[in-house]
């Protein structure tokens, strides 16, 4: 908080002073909620999510942190903390309830393609646990709502030729010289049809679903690590709602704070 102190006396009185119990308040009703609005709003456009979740324990504290991965087209990939909770116990039923929880507040039960922990089999059961009906569940639920028909098959080939016209050999080997990821690659070219004014619907969901799968926990992990940092035997009477607002404004803003000021 000793930028944000700064700030405020940039901005509004020269004379404040921010300590604990001020940086607290300012992290938990003001960073914080700005943190799960502008996460709000990029999830409200995203067609395809992929959750994190895992747990630890903190002396008598068992923690559930849970993660989202998304595409946008003026970021990329994104992985950035959705909820942070604490629970009795890490069985199927907890988990499962604690997700759904998520999902419902967040409203992304229709956008979910994946889910991504440690130790799944052992939390919900085992391989041999899985029942028939459970996968005819799934695959009910996948063929209501990603049909064939979501897909204009002559709209998506009219887009990639398109993006075949864009995306000359020089540009592709100047993006790899560059090393520039995959994700940013897909950026760049949907800002050009943005500026050109070419619509791209088709390609835009095949791309979503393809970027927001994830390839392992650990962002799950880093949160922990982020944790233990902040949880220290110094600052061990920290409520969960308190930690929860740190570690959200710490993994979610992504701005400096003259970058934040601007935006407010």
């Amino acid at each position: 908080m000793d930028c944000t102190s700064k700030i405020i006396q940039k901005r509004f009185e020269n004379k404040f002073t921010c300590a604990q119990t001020k940086s607290e308040a300012v992290i938990k009703r003001v960073l914080a909620p700005f943190a799960f609005d502008a996460l709000a709003q990029e999830l409200e456009t995203s067609h395809f999510v992929s959750i994190f979740s895992d747990a630890s324990n903190h002396k008598d504290i068992k923690l559930f942190p849970t993660l989202v991965r998304y595409f946008n087209t003026q970021n990329g990939i994104s992985i950035k903390v959705v909820d942070v909770t604490s629970a009795p116990g890490e069985t199927a039923e907890i988990i499962s309830n604690l997700l759904l929880k998520v999902l419902d507040k967040n409203n992304l039960k229709n956008k979910l393609v994946a889910y991504c922990a440690d130790n799944a089999n052992t939390n919900f059961g085992g391989v041999s646990k899985k029942e028939w009906e459970n996968v005819q569940k799934t695959l009910e639920f996948i063929s209501e709502h990603f049909t064939a028909n979501d897909i204009d098959e002559s709209a998506l080939f009219d887009e990639v030729t398109l993006i075949k016209n864009y995306a000359t050999e020089q540009k592709i080997k100047e993006r790899q010289e560059m090393k520039t990821h995959i994700d940013l690659r897909w950026v760049e070219i949907f800002q050009h049809f943005d500026v050109q004014q070419i619509s791209y619907p088709q390609i835009l969901q095949l791309v979503e679903f393809a970027l927001c799968l994830p390839a392992s926990n650990a962002p799950t992990e880093r949160v922990f690590s982020i944790i233990n940092n902040i949880w220290t035997s110094e600052k061990s009477q920290l409520t969960v709602e308190t930690l929860k607002a740190m570690i959200v404004v710490r993994c979610n803003l992504g701005r400096s704070c003259e970058e934040f000021l601007l935006k407010i």
